[in-house]
């Protein structure tokens, strides 16, 4: 399977208070809520429901973000639209060590994703399934 996040829904407020945690970090915890359109592509011959994944986004031992995916019906050959929520909480000392490390990495940075959920195959007789995800991503920030 293959997944190409679509699109970013970020809403102003978020994005606002994100940029002050990095930019200027004080004793403040920030949390940013935002949410993703994935296109998730199934190159298998048997379809399969989807339920909640749930993962950690994390960048050198720092966890950045908990994900959690909607339900969704995953056809045979076919791609679907997953909608993923994100929460990050960034401490100061987080934001300090991103203001100090993304400068100088030209605003990219690679994190790792690693979850799971589980999966219903209707067509083995309702078979569930475990799936595992761990990859890493390479991001611009």
């Amino acid at each position: 399977p293959e997944w190409q996040v679509n699109k970013l829904i970020v809403p102003p407020a978020a994005l606002q208070s994100c940029i002050q945690a990095i930019t200027a970090p004080d004793s403040k915890i920030a949390t940013i809520g935002l949410d993703a359109l994935v296109d998730f592509n199934n190159p298998n011959y048997i379809g399969a429901e989807a339920g909640e994944g749930l993962f950690a986004v994390t960048w050198k031992g720092h966890e950045l973000a908990s994900v959690t995916t909607d339900r969704k019906w995953a056809p045979a050959r076919n791609r679907s639209l997953i909608t993923a929520h994100s929460t990050s909480v960034i401490t100061p000392e987080l934001g300090k060590l991103l203001m100090q490390t993304l400068p100088g990495t030209g605003f990219q940075m690679q994190v790792d994703v690693k979850g799971e959920l589980q999966a219903t195959v209707r067509a083995l007789f309702g078979l569930k399934v475990k799936v595992g995800l761990k990859c890493t991503v390479d991001t611009s920030v």
